[in-house]
């Protein structure tokens, strides 16, 4: 019996391990939205058949900046729309069958963001 409980105790801690379930190793879209500027998404924490799955988004222009936006979980989404020709507004929704509710709206400046040129 002890010889089973060894492999299941160094099992159980691997896979609490932070590195393997928030990686950015797994990119699941780059969605353009407006010339120049992408949402990126990656699966960050899949909890297989009995959990939902994390998603990261990012918004960049892949050369000079890259913007951590949040996470998403089944039941919420982060938007991205730009509210003019250098504003971007991110929002976070929270979907409930028919019913679309804001939980949380930010805006960020194209240039500021290309100006710190931070890659989060």
């Amino acid at each position: 019996m002890k010889k089973y409980i060894f492999p299941f105790i160094i099992l159980f801690l691997t896979s609490c391990n932070e590195s393997i379930n928030y990686s950015k190793d797994n990119h699941n879209t780059t969605m353009e939205f407006a010339k120049g500027l992408y949402k990126e998404t990656y699966r960050t924490y899949s909890g297989g058949v009995y959990g939902g799955d994390v998603h990261t988004a990012y918004l960049t222009d892949s050369l000079t900046f890259r913007k951590y936006l949040g996470k998403n979980f089944d039941h919420e989404q982060i938007r991205v729309a730009m509210t003019d020709d250098e504003t971007v507004m991110v929002y976070k929704v929270n979907i409930e069958g028919a019913t679309i509710d804001t939980i949380k709206k930010e805006f960020y400046n194209i240039s500021s963001l290309k100006e710190e040129g931070k890659f989060e």
